[in-house]
């Protein structure tokens, strides 16, 4: 194949590595110039993408459904400066997450281009269903008397409204509740849309149920705020990922899409029915991470498993393999036969 020139390779044992390496090195600039026009597009690419996720909401996070009841304590101390006594009013929050909380929907998935690129987004219908108890404040050593009932709110977060395709309405146990426009510091998630309770709805067992109209775009992260959380995922989008900090109890995937569901207990999410905490609190996932790096959260992404940048991506990386090897190959050869083998036979080689 090479018609070879024979000869002894005694006398340019070590001219001939030399050259050789000097051959691969120049074999590399070109592949240096593609890694970064690859990187420079790539960079290109995403912020196409966030032009694209942004005005759908992003990543979609629904963070969860929590009660908020304003609390307030006298607390009394001894000023050491003057020997008097000092009464202090300390304010928190009194949060109660729900015994059972569920999140049925059904993912429509589409591509949004902005140019040549695009990114896969989604519509979709959750049927949302939380149950919560009557609260034992004794068992939580809380003092009801320094609740303030009145200001009980119900707080639906969510990563970003523009999540929302239309207002979700909530209803306690079939009567709608009415959204609350006045000031609080119920701020326990990102962004938050908040509901006026009655102030006897803690006295008893009662359950919350609505449908929430969402869309958003590439992945998806669902926080199991409750004592037991269940979700149930379906859509006709073949390439799932999932990630996130719990493993699906069940998951079917194929090229019709996908259908799988989660059971997160409150002591794997680290999750207790009631607490008290301070008004600037928050229990939300942190935001702007990747899914797969969400631990705190059931996360799936819209992935698309094989595009024009991973294919590059994945030459590239793997170019300084598929040259060296043949050299190494092909000087072997030529070092243990004794058959000369020009320069210009490795840099066809190479090309």
């Amino acid at each position: 194949m090479f018609n070879p020139a024979k000869g002894s390779v005694r006398g340019a044992f070590w001219t001939k590595p030399f050259i050789v390496l000097v051959l691969l090195l120049l074999l590399l600039i070109p592949l240096t110039f593609i890694d970064n026009i690859t990187y420079s597009r790539s960079d290109t690419k995403m912020r196409a993408e966030e032009s694209i996720l942004n005005p759908v909401g992003g990543e979609l996070q629904i963070q969860g459904l929590a009660i908020v009841v304003p609390y307030a304590e006298i607390i009394e101390a001894i000023d050491k400066s003057n020997n008097e006594l000092v009464k202090r009013r300390v304010e928190k929050n009194f949060i109660i997450v729900p015994k059972n909380y569920s999140l049925v929907a059904q993912i429509d998935p589409a591509y949004l281009k902005r140019g040549i690129f695009r990114v896969p987004i989604y519509n979709g219908d959750f049927a949302l269903k939380a149950d919560f108890e009557a609260i034992n404040y004794a068992e939580l050593g809380v003092d009801p008397s320094k609740l303030n009932f009145d200001e009980t709110v119900l707080v639906l977060g969510v990563g970003d409204q523009k999540s929302f395709t239309a207002f979700p309405n909530l209803n306690l146990n079939g009567t709608e509740l009415k959204q609350y426009h006045g000031n609080t510091e119920a701020k326990i998630f990102d962004r938050s849309l908040i509901y006026k309770l009655p102030a006897s709805a803690l006295s008893s067992d009662f359950s919350i149920n609505g449908t929430l109209k969402i869309q958003g775009g590439k992945a998806l992260h669902l926080a199991p705020i409750a004592q037991n959380s269940r979700f149930e995922i379906s859509s006709t989008w073949p390439s799932p990922s999932f990630g996130g900090g719990f493993i699906a109890k069940s998951r079917e995937v194929s090229a019709n899409g996908f259908k799988a569901s989660w059971e997160v207990t409150g002591l794997a999410a680290g999750i207790t029915p009631a607490w008290l905490a301070d008004q600037d609190a928050q229990i939300v996932m942190a935001s702007r991470r990747s899914y797969d790096d969400r631990n705190d959260a059931v996360s799936i992404g819209f992935i698309e498993p094989v595009n024009n940048y991973s294919l590059i991506k994945r030459c590239t990386d793997y170019a300084l393999l598929f040259l060296a090897v043949p050299f190494l190959a092909i000087f072997l050869c030529e070092v243990y036969t004794h058959e000369r083998i020009h320069p210009i036979q490795y840099l066809l080689i190479g090309l």
